[in-house]
């Protein structure tokens, strides 16, 4: 059992995870630790219907390791005629996607004004 997991950088939960061979009892409290946000995706995708969930933000520098814990966390809450159909992806502009995004909304918001 890992203690004030919580506390921990994700990047480093998932390094970790991934030079450890992805030991189950990490993976279970990774599980653990996101199951909020496990709950949250889930009920976002029923109402929403995307095609596909991209991972953005700082999470998403964990790479692969996060994807495969955030796929496997939410499709257990889905139901089954959303199981199979949702793609998951990271960002490809990984932490960079929000400010460049804020940035282009502040650019479009300025032109409109002009």
């Amino acid at each position: 059992h890992f203690s004030n997991i919580k506390n921990l950088d994700m990047k480093l939960l998932f390094e970790i995870y991934n030079n450890l061979n992805k030991p189950i009892e990490l993976k279970n409290s990774l599980l653990e630790v996101y199951n909020d946000y496990f709950n949250h995706m889930s009920l976002l995708i029923h109402a929403l219907d995307p095609d596909v969930v991209i991972i953005g933000g700082g999470g998403s520098l964990a790479g692969n390791n996060l994807l495969e814990i955030f796929e496997f966390g939410v499709r257990n809450k889905l139901t089954n005629s959303y199981k199979d159909i949702v793609d998951f992806k990271l960002a490809l502009l990984k932490n960079d996607a929000g400010m460049i995004g804020a940035a282009f909304y502040a650019l479009e918001q300025s032109l409109k004004a002009s």
